[in-house]
């Protein structure tokens, strides 16, 4: 409710046609404040600035304090809240070793970087001694679920740990997404 009154007092009251646009950008993408033809700046603490352009649109806002390791794990974070059905994920180097996980990881990190980076190599070796081209994912089912591995470019993998009910279509299109994000950070 108070968010509501904070975009009216900023002019993006319901005759602005603006209050949906400005409301899904800015709670959505805390990082980002809008910039509006007379409209306030609205950032995601509700602070009001001078107005700018015509046009809407969303700018990067610097984040103060925030490393590359927080936004790493910010993504993978958002992947496991967006993505239901995966219960841990996690950004790997080919090499086997964790640059960073999701906050729930209840296995041994290294073990784990160690056996996604092998399945990876593994699958890699398979399909071009099987003429198969360029290994696209990896993916182990076993009685509780599947551990999805693919590869997130610059030397690194993606893994995802799901629960059986899973829908991997779903999995795999979240983990892309992701990985375009987790691409922009490295």
């Amino acid at each position: 409710m108070r968010r509501n009154l904070e975009f009216r007092k900023a002019g993006l009251g319901i005759n602005a046609g603006l209050r949906p646009i400005a409301y899904v950008l800015a709670f959505t993408r805390p990082h980002c404040y809008i910039k509006g033809e007379g409209v306030s700046d609205v950032q995601a603490d509700g602070r009001k600035g001078k107005t700018m352009s015509r046009l809407m649109e969303v700018v990067p806002r610097q984040v103060s304090g925030m490393s590359r390791l927080d936004e790493l794990n910010r993504i993978l974070r958002k992947l496991q809240i967006d993505s239901p059905g995966i219960e841990t994920s996690a950004l790997i180097s080919e090499d086997g070793l964790m640059i960073a996980r999701a906050d729930n990881m209840n296995m041994e990190e290294t073990r784990v970087a160690g056996m996604a980076a092998t399945l990876l190599n593994l699958g890699t070796r398979a399909a071009m001694e099987l003429s198969r081209g360029a290994v696209q994912e990896v993916i182990v089912r076993g009685e509780h679920g599947y551990a999805v591995v693919l590869s997130a470019g610059r030397g690194t993998l993606l893994l995802a740990v799901t629960n059986e009910s899973s829908k991997l279509g779903l999995i795999f299109f979240d983990m892309r997404e992701a990985i375009r994000a987790l691409q922009k950070v490295l």
